[in-house]
Formats: C-alpha cells, structure tokens, sequence
C-alpha cells in the first residue's frame, strides 16, 4: 500500500497557444478598392471609416480584394494615375493593372455629426459603371460598422441585402399579404425574405378582423411577429429584432495546467444557443473533447520513502456554460463566461521501482473564462484564456492520487455562426 504526498515542485505556471487560421474558399473574381474622395472629413476620420469599409468588402461573399499596395507598381509606370478621383478611364487602368475585374470608389462627406457616403462599382473589362449606391449615418462606431457591412452588401450582392420577417399565427389558413401582395399562407415554411425597410403586413381569414400593421425589416436580422386570432379579434406583438446567428459549432484547442506546474493539450468542440434575450447577448455553450496531462513529481512511499513518480492522465470533460457578449456589434467583441463540468478522468502512475497502477474517477467542477471574438467568413476566431477546477476524489489510502484537476490555460478557435 502505498501514501503519496505532493512535495513542492517549484516552477511556474507554463501556458501556451496553438495558432488556428479558418481558410476561406477563393472567390473567383478580385477587386480593387481605390481610395475614397474626401469632402469635409478629416484624414484620422476618413481613414478609420476606409479602413472599416476594406474589412466589410473583403467579407462579402465571392470577393476577393486586393492588397492596396498592389497599385503602387501601377502608378511607379504611370504617375499620372495617382491623382486620379473617380474618373472611369484612371480606374480602368488602375484595374487592368493590377489584374482586377471591377473596381470601387467613392466620395466621403459629412454635415454635422452625419456621414454620406457614395460609391460606385466599375467594370473594368466593359469600362463602365455598373452600380452605384449612397449610404447616410450618425452616432457612434457600432454605426459606422453596420452602415459600411450594408452599403458593401448592396453595391456587390444587391441579391444578398435582405431581412427576415418570422410569422407566427395562432390558426392556419391565414392569407399573408406585405405591401398589399398575396405572399402565401400560413404555416409559412419558412421566414420571408424581404428588402430591409418598412413594409406593410395584412393577415386576412373569414370570420376574423383583418391584422394590419408596418414591420420594419433590417438587414441580417429576423423579425418576429406574433398573432393571436380569437373569436372576432385578432392581436399581434412584433418582436425586437434578433441576429439570424442563433445556432453556433465550433472548435478550440490549447493547453490547459493543472496547477502542479505542468501542462497539457485540449481540444474542444462546442455547440451553441443564442437565447432570445437581451439584443442576444447571452448564449448557452455545451462543450466535450479531451484533455491531457503529464506530470513528474516527487512522491512519499511508506515503503521506500521519497520516490520519483511519472503521471498521466486522460480528462474528458462535458461542460455546460453560460456565456456573455459584451460589445456583439463591434468587430472585435469581448466576452465573459461561467459555468459547470463534469470530468471523467483515467489517471495512470509510475512510481520508481513500483508496478504501474490505473485510476478512474468522475467528478464534478467550475469553469469561468473571458475571450475575445473576431468576425470572419461566415463566424468568428475566437482568442480564449479559461480557468478551470475540480477536486479529484480517490482516497491516497488506496494509491490515488487526492488533489486538484484543472488551473489556468489559454484555447484559440473557430466558432461557426448559423
């Protein structure tokens, strides 16, 4: 029988992160965005609003944007096109190149505390314009980044600037109108995809007085609208808007310690639920993988006194969490959790000169965790640093190993928005 007690093995807390880099499928047609003219905007402020403006045009679907410093070899061979402002036959050269299809530009201006923007997209193969769109907006910087992820929506894939409209009626049967056009009947299979702005919505069924109310539709969002028909009334209630993000998978891996002065690898997938509340800034996370460990410490043997033991152990955790986003509308959002988990754990030791012995245990402990999330593709990177504890529950009298599981670590991953 053997009694293992810790002796102080000194060294610090070691973590470290394993980089993860999502890949984005390659778009088949690249784009050049030339520099923005400028009325009445100072060179920090334009130079913020372009910068957020680049980063809203390379998420849009099926574009591939060029490096801005690409145009600087263009320009050494013709010096002419550096004073170019939006005039066809520059941006047409500048495009060719740098081997672009299309081009954007546009003029900048302000009045007050509000911003215009107007842009145009070029074809550079055809030569000509091809669409043009104008933006206005005031307040603060969350603004400014909803107002660049629209116009960049409307002036590349007009086709993809919609909203959603959820429609939920207590009968079936129901004729739904919105602008004074028949639009099917309820169950509606799915929500109706509309241009975001104000539309007119009408429920129509015999017997009942007729529902009519403005909705107003935003871009990327679902609105919900609830109706209740009874006897000869009918009421509704319009929900807040809601992001369409709802569902999330992702995955995470890093290192984790276990407060012994060592380390080891963990990979997570989680699953996630944003809750209807709060503009969604709350969400539920299940998260299971695997965990290691490795340790080599000096351990008391009643037998043979102060020995050498190596250790191991495999953790799969099922963790529950509740998790905070405290800026959702900025690029880069911070984030909060805590939450619960349930370790499995298979401990094996090597005591010097001792058989090896093997361990199972399952115990319950806590978990909080902050991060930092950035928008990417169609989800997030994701930057995490996690705490993690739970006591393990063998009994030394019976060559256990009694003492803590967990400590501080550092994860990176991917998390998909659905």
């Amino acid at each position: 029988m053997l009694r293992w007690m810790m002796k102080g093995w000194p060294g610090p807390v070691l973590f470290a992160l394993l980089a993860g880099e999502a890949s984005a499928q390659a778009p088949a047609e690249p784009l050049l965005f030339w520099r923005l003219r400028t009325l009445g905007v100072d060179e920090e402020t334009s130079g913020r609003i372009e910068q957020v403006l680049r980063r809203e045009i390379g998420r849009v679907p099926g574009v591939r944007l060029l490096e801005e410093n690409l145009t600087r070899r263009v320009i050494q061979e013709q010096p002419e096109l550096a004073r170019c402002v939006g005039e066809p036959d520059c941006l047409v050269k500048l495009g060719r190149g740098v081997g672009a299809g299309k081009v954007v530009t546009g003029v900048l201006g302000t009045l007050g505390d509000v911003f215009s923007l107007d842009l145009r997209l070029f074809d550079v193969g055809a030569g000509l314009e091809v669409r043009r769109v104008s933006q206005t907006w005031g307040g603060p910087e969350s603004t400014t980044i909803e107002a660049m992820r629209q116009i960049a929506a409307r002036l590349l894939k007009p086709d993809s600037y919609r909203g959603n409209l959820e429609l939920k009626t207590s009968l079936d049967r129901v004729k739904v109108y919105i602008d004074g056009d028949l639009v099917g009947t309820t169950p509606l299979p799915e929500p109706l995809r509309l241009s975001p702005g104000r539309h007119a919505l009408k429920l129509e069924r015999a017997g009942f007085r007729d529902f009519q109310q403005f909705v107003d539709v935003v871009f990327d969002r679902t609105v919900a609208v609830d109706v209740v028909m009874e006897g000869s009334g009918v009421s509704g209630v319009v929900s807040s808007e809601r992001a369409e993000d709802v569902f999330s998978l992702g995955l995470k891996a890093g290192v984790i310690s276990n407060l012994h002065a060592t380390v080891g690898p963990k990979v997570t997938l989680e699953a996630g639920w944003r809750l209807p509340v709060w503009g969604g800034r709350l969400a539920l996370l299940l998260e299971s993988g695997a965990w290691a460990l490795w340790e080599s410490r000096t351990a008391w043997s009643e037998s043979q006194g102060w020995i050498e033991v190596d250790g191991r152990a495999l953790v799969w955790p099922v963790e529950l969490s509740l998790l905070l986003r405290l800026l959702p509308d900025y690029p880069f959002s911070p984030y909060v959790g805590v939450g619960g988990a349930f370790y499995l754990v298979w401990q094996t030791l090597a005591p010097q000169g001792l058989p090896e012995q093997s361990f199972r245990d399952g115990v319950f402990g806590f978990q909080g965790f902050c991060g930092l999330e950035q928008r990417l593709g169609p989800g997030v990177l994701l930057l995490e640093v996690r705490f993690q504890w739970a006591r393990l529950g063998l009994d030394p009298e019976q060559g256990g190993m009694s003492g803590q599981l967990g400590g501080l670590g550092a994860l990176v991953g991917y998390r998909f928005m659905m």
